[in-house]
């Protein structure tokens, strides 16, 4: 709960502070997620362990590739036709 509504609570600010970045200069949007990218990745790497070991079956996952290709052809395909089609029934 803590992590959810330190993330998801203060996110209000994220659109102003890019917006105000921008205004400057584009350029400074990198001058501040490279460092945060950089950091985050490194927090990732020394706190964050695996739980699980490794399994012992390795074999490629069939099932599992192909409904992953179906719903993410589905969502490519969807996303940029939803407003096109809102926009011609008016």
């Amino acid at each position: 709960m803590g992590t959810t509504r330190w993330c998801g609570g203060r996110a209000g600010h994220r659109p102003v502070l890019g917006g105000a970045l921008v205004a400057i200069s584009w350029h400074w949007v990198f001058w501040f997620n490279v460092p945060f990218g950089l950091a985050g990745s490194l927090w990732g790497a020394m706190i964050l362990h695996e739980v699980t070991g490794r399994s012992e079956d390795r074999s490629f996952d069939s099932l599992g590739t192909i409904t992953f290709l179906i719903g993410l052809t589905a969502s490519s395909t969807a996303s940029p036709r939803a407003g096109s089609r809102l926009d011609s029934r008016s």
